[in-house]
């Protein structure tokens, strides 16, 4: 992935992140909170694009969210989940220029243990 593609990632996802439609509301009749777009997933993909340990996305790594969510994202770069949850993890992160496959390839690229990355 070349720099630009990168940095119109970051960009995608701060924009998705930032946008009012995306976080979570106050339902007016019940008071409770309705559940936005952005997920705990996409925190984690995104610190995986950005070369990060994904567990400091979370309070405890042995939780079963944090368990769950990087079980899905194995699923994703082993090409084991549906087209609609593909779409809908990597979604923030598309730009013009970035494709989901080039998306995949560098999750997978960022997952390997550092020693057999050298």
């Amino acid at each position: 992935m070349n720099r630009q593609n990168y940095l119109n990632i970051k960009m995608s996802f701060a924009k998705f992140v930032n946008e009012k439609a995306n976080r979570p509301k106050k339902d007016p009749r019940y008071g409770n909170k309705i559940e936005g777009n952005v997920k705990f997933i996409h925190f984690i993909i995104y610190a995986i694009i950005c070369r990060k340990d994904p567990v400091k996305t979370t309070h405890d790594e042995y939780s079963e969210n944090y368990i769950y969510n990087m079980e899905l994202i194995n699923k994703l770069i082993d090409g084991k989940l549906s087209i609609h949850r593909k779409n809908e993890f990597l979604a923030p992160f598309l730009s013009e220029t970035s494709n989901p496959e080039e998306i995949i390839e560098e999750i997978k690229k960022n997952m390997q243990p550092k020693e057999a990355a050298e």
